[in-house]
């Protein structure tokens, strides 16, 4: 099997279209055919079901879409580690959740880089199933996650513990001494979900219901409460800013079960120790 081939593979599966794949390749249609049928021969299976208007993958190619992806970023992994060699001492490829880059490592970040200025570093972001995967598949060197890995080659260190609380605008009124879950159908909420034991809490104490506005981006949620939209469930983390600043507040609520705290990990692989060990005591 030759690189080749899988980026054909990759580009007529993005494409659904070979000519449009040599496009994209830039090279000749009949090429993009050529290095196709070639990778079917070697798999003894067929890719791709092609018709006069579209190409479509048969299961055995969805099923190796995913690995010919992590190939192809590998390889390109690769190659940047190899031309960065000379410029910089070393490199580090740090993964986490979009809302931890937004408000916990931005000065992390750049108090590691003053100090550290020949280290390379990348971010990535996922969620941490996808952060896991990455790190297993050689992506990624040291990650920080909700979920704890149960492997023998990665090393698991307990972080911190996320408190989660309702929060509103500054100026959001309430006519009661405390909320209670019966309140909810009647307020301006807003649903995030935060995760596992969140998830769990929420469905036990409030129930499978569907609300007016469910978002899953946590910049957007942010955003709605901060323009007065309504009231939502937030990682104090997240909110201790906008509280300081006076523009969200804490509000009084009482739940029928507490909300449990959501515990974070830093995770990489032990070989990897000596490596990532500058990265993780600007960490801890």
């Amino acid at each position: 099997m030759e690189f080749e081939q899988l980026e054909a593979f990759l580009a007529v599966s993005q494409t659904k279209n070979f000519t449009k794949a040599a496009e994209l390749l830039h090279i000749a249609q009949s090429t993009v055919t050529t290095r196709i049928k070639l990778l079917e021969e070697k798999m003894n299976k067929k890719l791709f079901e092609r018709n006069n208007r579209m190409v479509e993958l048969t299961p055995a190619g969805i099923n190796f879409l995913p690995f010919a992806q992590r190939i192809q970023e590998l390889m390109y992994e690769g190659e940047k580690i190899v031309r960065s060699e000379g410029l910089f001492e070393g490199s580090i490829v740090f993964g986490s959740l979009q809302s931890l880059w937004e408000y916990v490592f931005p000065p992390i970040i750049s108090a590691f880089r003053k100090e550290q200025p020949k280290i390379a570093l990348r971010t990535i972001t996922g969620h941490s199933n996808d952060i896991i995967q990455k790190m297993m598949d050689g992506f990624i060197d040291i990650g920080v996650v909700y979920i704890p890995p149960h492997h023998h080659e990665i090393e698991v260190v307990p972080y911190f513990e996320d408190t989660i609380h309702l929060f509103a605008h500054q100026n959001f009124v309430i006519k009661k001494d405390s909320i209670v879950t019966e309140d909810f159908n009647k307020l301006p909420y807003i649903h995030m979900n935060w995760g596992s034991p969140f998830t769990e809490w929420y469905l036990k104490s409030l129930g499978d219901v569907i609300y007016p506005l469910q978002v899953d981006n946590s910049t957007l949620f942010v955003k709605m409460l901060l323009s007065g939209e309504g009231i939502g469930f937030l990682p104090e983390y997240i909110a201790k800013g906008h509280v300081q600043e006076n523009q969200l507040k804490k509000l009084p609520f009482t739940p029928t079960h507490p909300i449990p705290k959501r515990p974070a990990y830093i995770i990489y692989p032990k070989r990897k120790k000596a490596k990532v060990e500058q990265l993780l005591h600007f960490l801890l």
